[in-house]
């Protein structure tokens, strides 16, 4: 009778041991499926061969919870990844981690930089392998930084909305 009761309360606690690792075993596969999914439909891989880091020397700001346009050059459309990636300016570059792969980093220096749309946000726009492009949003606060680092040709005056309101409602009628 003893090893009867014993066996019941040793399955009683191993359910009670299941029911409490279930939930944190399905977040971790929800989880790590995630992450896996995000380098996969971003093209991280590509991207972390196109701009290896090596070395490199950070200038001391930090971007966190930046967002990043990913599209093919050759048509409309693409995948917006919103506050997932960590932007730090350094002497070569941008170092940009992202959220859903922290132990690859890419270092896009400021030569790989198409062009950088000023406004509320800055753009940075970046030409990758396969006909894609890459916009990384950084605060308006890094524009010094960008025009002491990139030619002024590259930089743009992009419109805020409220600019694009003004001048439809200044602007005299077309004839």
């Amino acid at each position: 009778m003893a090893i009867v009761v014993a066996d019941i309360n040793l399955i009683n606690v191993l359910k009670g041991i299941g029911i409490l690792l279930c939930p944190i075993a399905l977040f971790g596969i929800v989880f790590i499926g995630f992450m896996a999914l995000m380098k996969l439909v971003v093209g991280w891989n590509a991207l972390v061969r196109q701009f290896p880091v090596r070395s490199f020397q950070k200038l001391g700001q930090r971007y966190v919870r930046q967002s990043a346009f990913f599209r093919k050059k050759s048509r409309g459309g693409g995948f917006r990844a919103g506050k997932m990636f960590c932007v730090e300016p350094a002497e070569e570059g941008l170092l940009v981690t992202p959220m859903f792969a922290r132990r690859t980093p890419i270092l896009i220096r400021w030569i790989d930089i198409a062009n950088v749309e000023t406004g509320e946000i800055l753009s940075v726009n970046v030409d990758c392998a396969n006909d894609r492009r890459m916009s990384l949003d950084v605060p308006a606060e890094a524009l010094p930084l960008l025009r002491e680092k990139i030619t002024a040709d590259r930089l743009s005056k992009h419109p805020s909305l409220a600019e694009l309101i003004g001048e439809r409602f200044t602007r005299p009628p077309e004839n």
